[in-house]
């Protein structure tokens, strides 16, 4: 059972309808229609009651003590709408907390209160009788007042009957403390602290609206807002969360119903100033409202209507007010994250419920500025049940309510969002649409418009495979072990299968993982014993070791899960996304989220597009006309994938993000940008970088951030809310806060580049070049001089074979048709192989001269300021010398082919591991796991010892402990307890001589493709 389908679908029809005000916008209508308020107002109370329906009698039905029972966390936000991001009421609401909750759980979209004012929707959910039954429509009225309600059992008394700690604190009842906190009925109240501390009287009311207001004191008193600067810790509201994070951090022998209410986004709108700079007043986007919207109701609505708002909106002070609930939003949601994250680090995780709840909405100028209405904006507001265990509940016991089976669904990474990665090879900045380029991509230019479209992001390198290395990692690829593009015929170098990916990350955490498309990280090709995808962390792959040959058109070389497949018909990026919809229809498991990485071929050489698009672009025969047809029929395959999505209810619940290896081989397609693929100038790795989640992330913005690939593993770690690996350094950074707006991005490193050991680092709007002292290897003289011979050899047929690009480019982006030319062109491309026997002088080697570019006032990187800037440009060189040291004591060496004579017979003399797949490995593997657990060791604090003993390991230990690792999973996948067993596994490795025995090798197990 999926948790969406517990959300409510809405139906449009009369004007009578009940619509919510943000689909009226979206869809174009008057928000002004009066609602049928109670066909809809049961969403709430019923979901509640059966909420303490489940939670009460699950002792009951199954007979455990009362410890075995769920938990209860109850968080209750005050005067709370639908302005939080998971219900997308305003573009701009920052409500991250809240929103991870909610995708974590049960989220009721149409969720309402059983009365637009505090006391009397408050007593609905606690008695679970609504206002029509008691009687109860106002502030002032009391139900322990009344006789017949004198002795109802409320909410936390019903669950202290049944064998719970009640305990409450802050706004949970219409006021904290006093009559109308019902205290008697808690276990214990640990807070009557409400709101936020106001700023001085002078900086009050500054809105001078005031005597405007004096009709209505309480009001008059209330419409205030502004930052302060207290501390975030003295205000009371957080006091009240930091009480029930405290609570959870103590060991309780009953299971407990704990209560949390925060007052804010109640009036006023007080909030520490962190809070309103997130909202800078300058973007605040205005609700809609109409001049008219009161005609077409009659007198009694119109009554609603508060005249108040008018004076705001008059005296230009609408945007002030805006700003001031989304910064009271913004802190609400802080509060309650502080409470979710103690519960996250408690003992009682998995065995807690956690409801939130508005006890109604709040209408900040579309109709007036209150609640007491009933209009959508007062009534609607945020419900999220979570629930960490699955149980069919058979019976409720003697419960007063009586209702149906319910099932509840546990926290399993089904709630997550599934994640689609799409990989260009070889796209410019300036190729697709939204990004001025002239290749007609309307469904990328569609995910843009919904999403987050950077301006200046960044591949992980210039050139293919080290890109790639960067985009599954985080880490700077020489630090992988891919220090240039590969081929397995020259180089024993590839991804090291000790290296934690996107794959490995998601797939620990339980998603289905599948790779399609170009790989070029390595593979068992060649009588090379490479890692495949397999050992990377894909489930499932499909694809090719470089690129499709003989070219994008009927490829012949196509791999599926280590077998060939043989010739296929149709087009490479077509090819590609008809095995993904193949795998999402007939491979995956519905139950579990996943991970798709598509990594295309187009617009790379040798190109090839459909003759019907290549025809909108130029001739059929043109090499642009054919370059731009490749992108345009990548996005068409995109498209398709898409409308997949959309189909089987995964789109809004799953990131989608786009981007590019390198820069283009079309100088022209990189735009105003200096260089082009191979070059660590902008144009070598400036490419788009598009991010969309409908569910997460609010769309329409542009972005001018600078970021990367380096960042996405980082990055799908804080928007999916899981650890990222620990005991490795990422040269990447979290841009989560930044694309939910959760909060201000900080980068905890510059971002950088390397071409063999040239570098360039960028600080703010700055990039410092700095060549290596190494001594470059590459003969340049044969290089111009064969170079010389083509353009002789090619003569009159030089520009069409040059289809746009400069010879240079051209040596180094397909075949020609001349074959001597062909001949002369390999003997070039050779001589630019990267090799490994440069390795060794590559890591000794520093960094020389450097060159230092303003890009806010030269994009084009024409001007070297270094030589008028000497003291930013000496600081910034030490800076990138720094990160260039860490980078050359991180990155391995391979074995040059003269070496591995030496090597091999130095490997003889030490004791080897028994190979991955081996009886010897499974006997190892079972006597480690006979051992203790370490002395120290304690599952509360998994994680910290980890990093701890990971820390202190030798690079060929971690390694270790990686591959026994991963051959414990593929030999015992349930394992009763895997963090003791992994836990074990790196004891035993901690404890052996890392410099003298070698890890298993998966090497046995690997053969050529067939």
């Amino acid at each position: 059972m999926k948790f969406r389908i517990a959300r409510t679908t809405r139906r449009s029809g009369s004007r009578q309808d009940l619509r919510s005000s943000c689909d009226s916008r979206r869809q174009g209508f008057r928000p002004s229609r009066m609602p049928k308020l109670l066909t809809r107002s049961a969403t709430c109370l019923s979901a509640i009651v059966l909420f303490v329906a489940l939670a009460s009698s699950y002792g009951h039905a199954y007979a455990v003590d009362s410890i075995d029972r769920p938990n209860v966390l109850f968080i209750a936000v005050d005067d709370i709408n639908d302005w939080v991001g998971c219900l997308g009421g305003h573009s701009q609401a920052k409500t991250p907390n809240i929103d991870r909750l909610a995708r974590k759980g049960v989220l009721f979209e149409q969720a309402h209160c059983a009365a637009p004012l505090c006391s009397p929707s408050r007593t609905a959910i606690m008695m679970g009788l609504r206002p029509s039954t008691t009687g109860i429509y106002g502030n002032l009225n009391w139900f322990r007042d009344m006789p017949q309600y004198k002795d109802w059992v409320s909410l936390p008394q019903y669950f202290r009957r049944h064998g719970y700690v009640a305990w409450g604190g802050g706004k949970l009842y219409h006021q904290a403390h006093g009559k109308f906190s019902d205290a008697a009925a808690w276990g214990h109240v640990y807070s009557t602290s409400t709101g936020t501390l106001p700023p001085p009287k002078h900086e009050r009311y500054k809105h001078g609206l005031r005597p405007k207001f004096e009709s209505n004191p309480i009001l008059a008193r209330l419409i205030d807002w502004g930052p302060t600067d207290h501390a975030i810790e003295a205000n009371p509201d957080w006091k009240t969360a930091e009480g029930a994070a405290q609570f959870l951090q103590r060991d309780h022998d009953k299971p407990f119903f704990l209560g949390c209410g925060i007052y804010l986004p109640h009036l006023p709108w007080y909030a520490p100033k962190k809070f309103f700079d997130i909202h800078p007043i300058e973007d605040i986007k205005l609700p809609p409202y109409e001049p008219d919207d009161f005609d077409d109701i009659p007198a009694i609505g119109r009554r609603m209507g508060e005249r108040h708002i008018r004076h705001i909106r008059e005296s230009g002070k609408w945007k002030e007010a805006v700003q001031g609930c989304l910064a009271a939003d913004s802190f609400a949601d802080a509060c309650v994250g502080h409470v979710l994250d103690a519960l996250e680090n408690s003992r009682y995780r998995d065995n807690t419920i956690v409801v939130l709840w508005g006890d109604h909405g709040y209408d900040v100028g579309e109709k007036k500025i209150a609640k007491s209405a009933l209009w959508e904006q007062t009534t609607r507001t945020p419900l999220i049940i979570y629930a960490p265990v699955a149980k069919v509940v058979e019976t409720f016991g003697d419960q007063r309510a009586t209702g149906p089976k319910v099932l509840t669904t546990s926290a399993t990474p089904k709630q997550r969002p599934n994640v689609v990665t799409l990989y260009a090879d070889d796209l410019g900045y300036r190729d697709i649409g939204c990004y001025g380029g002239p290749v007609k991509t309307p469904v990328l230019d569609k995910l843009a418009a919904g999403g987050v479209r950077f301006t200046d992001f960044h591949s992980g390198a210039p050139t293919c495979s080290p890109s790639r290395a960067t985009f599954l990692t985080g880490r700077q690829h020489c630090r992988t072990g891919v220090y240039s593009v590969l081929d397995e015929r020259f180089h024993r170098m590839h991804l090291l299968e000790s290296e934690t990916t996107i794959a490995e990350v998601l797939q620990e955490n339980g998603y289905a993982t599948a790779h399609f498309g170009k790989w070029h990280l390595g593979m068992p090709v060649q009588n090379r014993k490479n890692p495949t995808p397999t050992d990377h962390g894909f489930d499932y792959w499909f694809g090719v070791v470089n690129g499709p040959g003989p070219s994008h058109k009927d490829p012949t070389n196509f791999v599926r899960n280590g077998k060939r497949v043989g010739t296929i018909k149709g087009y490479s990026c077509q090819i590609v996304v008809d095995e993904a919809l193949t795998w999402l229809d007939q491979k995956r498991d519905a139950d579990e989220p996943f991970f798709l990485n598509l990594w295309f071929n187009e617009p790379h050489d040798p190109i090839a597009a459909p003759d019907e698009i290549v025809s909108q672009y130029g001739g059929l025969n043109e090499r642009e006309a054919i370059y731009s047809g490749t992108i345009d029929n990548t996005d068409r395959a995109i498209g398709r994938l898409v409308a997949k999505l959309e189909k089987l209810g995964e789109l809004n619940n799953t990131i989608i993000i786009y981007s590019s290896d390198n820069g283009s081989y079309l100088q022209k397609r990189n735009g105003e940008l200096r260089g082009k693929k191979g070059a660590l100038f902008e144009g070598g790795h400036r490419v788009p970088g598009i991010f969309y989640w409908k569910d997460g992330i609010a769309g329409g913005r542009v972005e001018k951030e600078p970021a990367g690939v380096v960042d996405l593993l980082p990055t799908l770690c804080g928007l999916i809310g899981i650890d990222k690996p620990g005991g490795v350094h990422l040269d990447g950074s979290d841009l989560a806060p930044l694309l939910t707006g959760s909060d201000s991005f900080n980068r905890h490193q510059p971002l950088f580049w390397m071409a063999e050991a040239n570098m360039v680092m960028r600080v703010g709007d700055h990039t410092l070049f700095a060549t290596s002292t190494a001594k470059s290897p590459i003969d340049f003289k044969s290089a111009d001089r064969l170079m010389q011979e083509v353009k002789e050899v090619l003569g009159d047929d030089l520009e069409k074979e040059l289809g746009g690009m400069d010879l240079r480019s051209r040596m180094f982006n397909g075949n020609f048709a001349n074959p001597e030319a062909n001949r002369l062109r390999a003997q070039h491309r050779k001589l630019y192989y990267f090799q490994e026997s440069w390795i060794p002088e590559l890591k000794k080697s520093g960094l020389g001269r450097v060159e230092l570019y303003d890009l806010s006032k030269d994009l084009g990187q024409q001007e070297n300021i270094a030589e008028k800037h000497p003291e930013l440009a000496a600081r910034l060189k030490e800076q990138a010398a720094a990160i260039h040291r860490s980078v050359m004591a991180d990155a391995p060496e391979w074995p040059a082919p003269e070496e591995l004579a030496a090597a091999k017979k130095s490997q003889e003399n030490t004791r080897d591991w028994p190979a991955a797949g081996t009886s010897d490995t499974a006997k190892l593997l079972a006597r480690i796991d006979k051992n203790p657990l370490p002395q120290g060791y304690d599952g509360n604090n998994h994680q910290s010892y980890v990093d701890r003993v990971m820390a202190g390991l030798k690079p060929e230990q971690r390694s270790q402990v990686g591959q026994l690792w991963k051959e414990k999973r593929r030999l015992d996948p349930d394992m009763p307890n895997p963090g003791a067993s992994f836990v074990k596994i790196l004891t035993h490795v901690a404890g052996s001589k890392g410099d003298s025995e070698k890890p298993p090798i998966r090497s046995g197990t690997r053969q050529e493709f067939r």
